[in-house]
């Protein structure tokens, strides 16, 4: 059984950067709508070189000065503990893989980033709803340790601190009982006008028996899984040329990435997509 519906996606350069994607209006109600964030630099935030070697993050200032060892009891362990901040690790997960750095100053800032050899795709939870996600899972922790229930969440990517803009879209295989093949795809269109920092596929199963679930990039699997739960991601590359192989993109050209299930076996749904760290 094909998906009947076919997600399109072009990143455009637009007046306002909070309006950097354009979908038709059929294709905003698909199963997971692409979620663009606005990535600004946390302007006035102190000890810069606290963050050397940091990547993508979620930050916030609650506005308040912090009782900086309330907020270690968030922590599952303290990483570095400054005149007026606090590095420590939050755990949002059973996976220890997932724990997150978080850095707290005593003036109000709370910042939860990966590494920076981490890829975009760490943070994502599930692409039905790519904006809860284990950063802001982190931010949440601290926040409920100093009684702060409401808060604005912004973005940042330190090693790439001209990127202004990330996108994550994609698209899912839902089982329907039927025992049937599926697929769904999308198309995605990266323009040449547009510098692009990272860009990253990402796959996930969850729970079940499969046969099979793929992602393909041009009707080129570039994964695939018959294990019931499974989450993988990789990077790609922007090319002027003809690309040479799956985990190439050509500018200016719509490419298909297509999520495949083999659900013969049993109900468990797949998820592919793509993360875009970009400066329009």
């Amino acid at each position: 059984m094909i998906g009947r519906k076919i997600l399109v996606i072009a990143i455009v350069i637009c007046m306002a950067l909070l309006i950097p994607i354009q979908l038709p209006k059929e294709v905003e109600r698909g199963e997971i709508p692409p979620t663009v964030l606005a990535l600004e630099a946390p302007r006035g935030l102190e000890n810069e070189s606290a963050f050397i070697g940091a990547g993508i993050s979620a930050y916030t200032n609650i506005g308040k000065q912090i009782n900086l060892s309330l907020a270690e009891e968030a922590f599952k362990g303290v990483e570095f503990r400054g005149d007026d901040y606090v590095i420590g690790i939050v755990s949002v997960s059973d996976s220890e893989d997932d724990d997150v750095h978080v850095y707290v100053q005593k003036d109000g800032w709370i910042v939860a980033y990966y590494p920076d050899h981490q890829l975009v795709p760490k943070i994502i939870k599930d692409l039905m709803n790519p904006a809860d996600n284990k950063l802001e899972d982190a931010l949440n922790k601290v926040c409920e340790k100093l009684n702060v229930t409401s808060f604005k969440v912004n973005y940042y990517h330190f090693k790439y601190p001209e990127a202004n803009a990330m996108l994550i879209a994609g698209d899912a295989c839902i089982p329907t009982g039927d025992n049937q093949r599926l697929s769904n795809s999308f198309y995605i269109t990266i323009p040449s006008n547009i510098t692009v920092y990272e860009i990253c596929w990402y796959f996930r199963t969850y729970g079940g028996v499969i046969d099979k679930a793929s992602l393909s990039i041009r009707g080129q699997e570039v994964f695939s899984t018959t294990s019931g739960s499974r989450t993988n991601w990789g990077l790609l590359s922007v090319v002027a040329e003809i690309p040479k192989n799956a985990t190439e993109i050509q500018v200016n050209i719509p490419t298909e990435l297509k999520v495949y299930l083999d659900d013969l076996a049993g109900p468990t749904p797949a998820k592919g997509g793509i993360t875009v760290i970009y400066k329009i």
